[in-house]
């Protein structure tokens, strides 16, 4: 990797423009990698940078144990010319706190996630806390995308319910992923067992879908553990080269995947009111829309204020 923050009792921080590129095909990984532990804090800002052929990611952040970071990464450029798996890739786990700022970068050629932000897998305290803005970011997927473009995971260590709240906001993103798993947007609760409680708002973003065959939903949130609160609002998802069969925009869903541990969703109503569906597609009126599972209409002001 080109450059390696580490931190365990002190402070630390860094800012300013910067060029970070072309480390080695073989030994090779992030561009700039901070894992706090302990209880260190960081307050890290990387603005105006140009990132390419950094073989795993160009930032990735990590706050660890009891540790604080405090990330914003804004203005800069990610390019994949040869090599380059995954955007930019911030979390925290067991007690750590993460706020982050992903704000007005431009991504292009990066097929893994270019913007994800959640907890460590199965690994994060009622102690923890996850705050995140993704916001005014341009993302172009390319076709051998393999995942989304941006992804919001939570997680929780079993037992216990592990704090989030995010906004994602106002965002450009091409999907023009082939593989008919790929996103341009993604919330979810992956990890069997766990239960986090997050906020999820996802507005005023235009999504493109260009795959008319293998294409999915431009926008998908969903509750399959723990409980989500999501206002989703002003949102378009297109497909410019037509839509694949059954598939629509914009989707919220609910589900219970382990027996007797059912997600818990609820939708903001916005300027509408009646059921999800009602809800969903009064609020998104750019965007088809579609609501699965058992989502629970509640008033606005229920979910927590997005974060800032």
């Amino acid at each position: 990797m080109n450059l390696t923050i580490e931190g365990t009792t002190a402070p630390g921080t860094t800012s300013g423009a910067c060029e970070v590129r072309n480390n080695s095909v073989a030994g090779g990984a992030d561009g700039i990698q901070i894992e706090m532990q302990g209880s260190a804090t960081a307050t890290i800002a990387v603005r105006q940078c140009f990132f390419d052929d950094n073989k795993s990611q160009p930032v990735q952040a990590a706050a660890n144990d009891s540790s604080t970071i405090d990330i914003r990464i804004e203005d800069s450029v990610v390019r994949r010319t040869s090599q380059g798996n995954e955007g930019f890739v911030l979390s925290n786990g067991s007690n750590g706190d993460l706020v982050a700022h992903v704000l007005r970068n431009n991504i292009a050629g990066i097929g893994g996630a270019a913007i994800f932000v959640g907890q460590t897998p199965g690994n994060a305290t009622t102690s923890s806390s996850l705050t995140a803005v993704i916001q005014g970011n341009v993302i172009d997927h390319p076709a051998t995308a393999t995942n989304s473009a941006i992804l919001a995971w939570f997680t929780s260590t079993v037992g216990q319910v592990a704090p989030a709240n995010v906004l994602i906001d106002g965002n450009t993103v091409a999907e023009r992923s082939t593989g008919g798993v790929s996103r341009g947007i993604f919330v979810d609760t992956p990890d069997a067992n766990t239960t986090p409680g997050f906020t999820a708002t996802v507005t005023n973003n235009s999504v493109s879908v260009h795959d008319s065959v293998a294409g999915v939903n431009g926008i998908a949130a969903q509750a399959r553990r723990g409980t989500g609160c999501f206002d989703i609002r002003n949102n378009a998802v297109t497909y410019p080269n037509g839509t694949p069969g059954g598939v629509l925009g914009l989707r919220l869903r609910q589900a219970a995947p382990e027996p007797g541990s059912p997600g818990v969703a609820n939708l903001e109503q916005g300027a509408s009111a009646g059921t999800a569906a009602t809800v969903l597609a009064a609020n998104n009126p750019a965007s088809s829309t579609e609501v699965l599972g058992t989502v629970t209409v509640v008033g606005n002001n229920s979910c927590s204020p997005p974060p800032s």
